[in-house]
């Protein structure tokens, strides 16, 4: 039982460090890469920005 709980959390970590990952490296090419209209950042953050 010892095991199948280790090799769970394992896979389970770097699933989840995989997936934030994913996401903030698409907020990143959104922000930079794409058009101001694909810019998804300000909709993400919790303080407006002042335009």
């Amino acid at each position: 039982m010892g095991l199948l709980a280790k090799q769970a959390h394992f896979l389970l970590v770097y699933t989840l460090i995989t997936a934030l990952f994913a996401h903030v490296t698409g907020a990143l090419k959104h922000r930079f890469i794409d058009k101001s209209e694909a810019d998804v950042l300000p909709h993400m953050l919790p303080i407006k920005p002042r335009v």
